[in-house]
């Protein structure tokens, strides 16, 4: 059975690794995917609620971590952590002011209070996990940040100290936002699919989740609503917009026994459809599914980058450690001077940055793509575009910006073409056909005086002008009556 369950509250992209790897070498899980972006964890098991026990393994791995089966809506808040942020960048400020402009002994001690208030108050989470790692003899990035503050401290570098913690605080924060960005831009693919249907109950209207209506079930598409469930039209006529799933800028005319698609929109007209598929298996549902499975595919580049990880941070570790050690011991400079050194290599090398570059950027191209209607199924194939040397595509209409505009005006009457256009505008001026959109602004305003307007879906429009019937659209020679 496929699972898809959501880790909030995980920020560290080294251990998300940790987790994905924990998961999939325990007995009864296959498959194993974790997305940081979306924070899906995708895995196939036969047991039947496997949730608690993989609270136990994030539990073991970090601190914090939430296993729910669906995402939270909730917005992010100004939280008390935010707050102390902006307290220590503000003590962090002044700390370097007196270093540099002051000098003196109580300047001195200035500087050590408000470095330290600055590095308690941004960094203390990151410290408490440190200690927490550091116990349980795990390498990662917060033990790398705790030593190399405490160190600096220890050498009364204050100012380094509490810089190195605002400076990974606030790079994590920055992280956050990049990553929420991200999973926006695939969110808002969800507009094109409506979470409620219009049925008709007992003789009146009712709106209930689009998710409960069964298949066969009759539903009303009001004007200019969204379809939610694939259907046949079995009660008016209409057009419907489908540019959001097949990139068409020209709505298609539908009438009876015509097949709408969910996440078109509906024209002026009202529809009343019989459902053809279950809102799980429509059409916006299927493009929705395809997206997210999408971001859940990594490439070889994501794979390489996360086995990186699990040896980078043990190996930097050793590295600083060497550096401190081996260059005083053979008479190359002071201890202090090389612990230092040791400490620059410590903060450079936490490996957050590396392990959430290349995924984040796949996330981030793949919710750009579908957000400007290109479908990416993967990181893999995202990859191959880039060794890609010929592009086949089956319509021009797909390679447009959907906005249509009048190429030119031929008259094959005694009226001049500006005198063609300005009676064409008027004639269009209250429909929301895109063509007829193209030809108003074309136009020069003109005081057209028209009457009996009319619309006819998937034909056109027409208007009594002067005594005479005025008509713009697709008629093929029939005039209306």
């Amino acid at each position: 059975m496929k699972y898809t369950l959501i880790l909030e509250n995980l920020n560290c992209a080294h251990c998300a690794g940790k987790i994905e790897q924990a998961i999939a070498e325990t007995d009864g899980y296959e498959k194993v995917s974790f997305n940081f972006a979306t924070k899906e964890l995708r895995f196939e098991s036969e047991k039947k609620h496997p949730a608690a026990e993989i609270q136990q393994i994030c539990d073991s791995i970090e601190d914090g971590v939430s296993v729910k089966e669906t995402a939270s809506k909730e917005k992010k808040k100004l939280t008390t952590e935010h707050i102390l942020l902006i307290i220590a960048l503000v003590f962090g400020a002044a700390a370097v002011v007196f270093h540099l402009a002051v000098h003196n002994e109580a300047a001195d001690i200035a500087v050590l209070v408000l470095s330290l208030a600055a590095t308690v108050l941004a960094g203390w989470k990151v410290f408490i996990k440190g200690f927490k790692n550091l116990i349980k003899f795990r390498i990662e990035e917060t033990v790398l940040m705790s030593i190399a503050v405490i160190a600096a401290f220890i050498l009364g570098e204050y100012v380094e100290g509490a810089m190195v913690t605002l400076l990974f605080t606030v790079g994590e924060l920055i992280e956050d936002f990049a990553v929420d960005a991200s999973r926006r831009d695939i969110e808002k693919l969800s507009q094109i699919r409506p979470d409620t249907a219009i049925i008709i109950h007992h003789g009146h209207e009712e709106e209930v989740a689009a998710e409960s209506v069964a298949v066969g079930e009759i539903i009303v598409i009001k004007p200019h609503a969204r379809v939610p469930i694939d259907g046949v039209v079995v009660e008016g006529s209409s057009t419907v917009d489908n540019a959001a799933l097949t990139g068409e800028s020209i709505p298609v005319a539908v009438a009876v026994d015509d097949e709408v698609l969910s996440g078109g929109i509906n024209g002026d007209s009202l529809l009343k459809i019989r459902t053809t598929k279950a809102f799980g298996e429509s059409t916006a549902a299927r493009i929705l599914q395809m997206v997210e499975d999408a971001a859940a595919q990594k490439g070889k580049s994501e794979k390489l980058i996360s086995r990186f990880a699990a040896v980078y941070t043990p190996i930097m570790v050793g590295l600083a450690v060497l550096i401190a050690v081996v260059p005083p011991l053979v008479g190359l400079g002071t201890f202090s001077k090389w612990i230092y050194n040791a400490l620059v290599v410590l903060v450079a090398s936490c490996p957050c940055a590396i392990v959430i570059s290349v995924p984040l950027a796949y996330f981030s191209g793949i919710g750009a793509a579908s957000r400007q209607g290109v479908l990416i199924k993967g990181g893999k194939y995202l990859e191959a575009l880039a060794t890609a040397k010929n592009f086949v595509f089956d319509k021009t209409g797909t390679l447009t910006t959907g906005k249509l505009r009048v190429a030119k005006t031929v008259s094959l009457s005694d009226y001049s073409e500006d005198e063609i256009l300005s009676l064409a505008a008027a004639v269009e001026e209250y429909s929301s056909h895109p063509i007829a959109r193209a030809i108003c602004r074309e136009a020069n305003a003109a005081d057209i005086t028209l009457s009996n307007f009319s619309e006819t879906a998937g034909k056109g429009t027409s208007a009594q002008y002067e005594g005479k019937m005025l008509c713009c659209g697709s008629y093929s020679g029939e005039v209306p009556s």
